[in-house]
């Protein structure tokens, strides 16, 4: 029986020059590595029991990397999409061999075209001036899609915390009564 191993990216763990340690930016451990030049594709997830034309806070943290045991500087970009309307390429960013880019936060407001959108991530990448071997990895992390204040699930929260103080001021008069 053959058992599928998936690739790592060069970090400290593995006799790497980068300066990864394995972990994601908030520490979790738990993210995605997109080849960002061989058969790419991108990853995507359905997201259902949106409001359409509602305002929603995407976020995640991404990085760059290279597979363990290629070498050679790479370029790399990231590209997120969401529904038919929305796509934002994050900058292109250099790496040197079997560098890390290190974490970044990357925010924006995204709307819903539908109850029902697609969010993808596709990567992109090269080797720089021909040489050198890739595949380089684009390293995707904790994504949240929040809904923008206003009624709805988001509120809920902010909602309970609103009448608590507002039963805590009404407790606090009739006691000074």
């Amino acid at each position: 029986m053959w058992a599928a191993q998936a690739p790592t990216v060069e970090d400290q763990s593995n006799g790497g020059a980068s300066s990864w340690n394995g972990l994601t930016a908030s520490g979790n451990g738990n993210f995605a590595a997109l080849d960002g030049n061989f058969n790419t594709a991108a990853i995507t997830q359905t997201i259902n029991g949106l409001t359409p034309n509602k305002q929603y806070t995407l976020s995640f943290n991404y990085a760059f990397g290279q597979q363990n045991g290629f070498y050679g500087d790479t370029q790399q970009n990231l590209t997120v999409s969401f529904g038919g309307s929305y796509s934002h390429t994050t900058p292109t960013i250099t790496l040197p061999s079997t560098g890390f880019s290190g974490w970044q936060t990357f925010t924006d407001t995204v709307t819903a075209d539908s109850t029902s959108d697609v969010l993808s991530f596709l990567a992109n990448g090269a080797t720089v001036g021909g040489g050198g071997q890739v595949p380089p990895f684009a390293l995707v992390s904790d994504v949240s899609l929040v809904g923008a204040p206003g009624p709805g699930p988001a509120t809920g929260p902010l909602a309970v915390l609103g009448l608590l103080a507002l039963g805590y001021a009404r407790l606090r008069r009739a006691r000074q009564a």
